[in-house]
């Protein structure tokens, strides 16, 4: 079941196009495998033994995106008139009793002038989601600080199936890590670069929800001290992260 309006064929839930939806559904609901093929057994083996097929099942787990893209507002603009094909000739003279839409039409080259239905329902190189996903990667990038001594990353939702060498392995690519600190009592990690641009580097691949280990999804964002507490040096705050002093950005 599509769960998508027959008449705008936008998703029922969050107002989306179907495109949009699906990949962001896809992603909350995929796996890392492991590299090496004992890893691989080894993490096949501990599914099937915490399958349980009394179970019954539930809803999609939401991706994050999806709550921020969310429309909550009824979207009217599908309900306009048609645009006055004398107003766009100059020899419409029914002025305000026109009930048509007086404006000119959109550019030939722009997309969302073509768009297919069937192509919107099954979520396929449908032009309104490519512009909201576009708008998305510009709007929900993460931003570094202004503060260019804070060098350390908040991980959130780690869980006790994460250790420290599993998040090394993770950004270590990035450049040289100082120390990584897990705070078991808040369920979150802190990861410290030796470099700012390092840091940076790990935000931009890594940041939001893109870190992916041992299956589960995790989010990333720059860490911070709490207001009046430690400054930003991130040597303190990363000590301050274990006695939780330190908070996500």
């Amino acid at each position: 079941m599509k769960n998508v309006c027959q008449v705008c064929i936008f998703d029922l839930d969050f107002g989306l196009p179907v495109q949009v939806r699906d990949k962001f559904l896809s992603e909350a609901e995929k796996l890392s495998l492991p590299e090496s093929t004992v890893g691989r057994d080894y993490q096949a083996l501990n599914n099937s033994q915490n399958a349980n097929p009394a179970l019954t099942y539930g809803k999609l787990k939401h991706h994050p995106m999806l709550q921020k893209l969310a429309r909550t507002a009824p979207y009217y603009e599908r309900n306009q008139a048609r645009i006055c094909s004398f107003f766009v000739k100059g020899t419409c003279n029914r002025g305000d009793e026109c009930p048509y839409r007086h404006e000119m039409p959109k550019p030939e080259g722009n997309d969302l002038n073509d768009q297919n239905i069937r192509d919107r329902y099954h979520g396929t190189d449908d032009p309104v989601a490519k512009k909201i996903l576009k708008q998305a990667a510009e709007k929900f990038q993460l931003e570094a600080p202004e503060d260019t001594s804070i060098t350390t990353l908040y991980i959130g939702t780690t869980g006790w199936a994460i250790g420290e060498s599993n998040i090394r392995a993770e950004f270590e690519e990035f450049g040289q890590i100082d120390s990584i600190v897990l705070v078991e009592k808040s369920n979150c990690a802190f990861v410290e670069f030796t470099g700012r641009q390092s840091a940076e580097k790990a935000a931009a691949e890594k940041g939001g929800s893109n870190l992916v280990i041992n299956g589960a999804r995790l989010r990333v964002s720059w860490a911070k001290p709490k207001s009046g507490g430690l400054s930003a040096g991130s040597s303190a705050l990363v000590k301050a992260a274990a006695e939780g002093s330190a908070v996500k950005q």
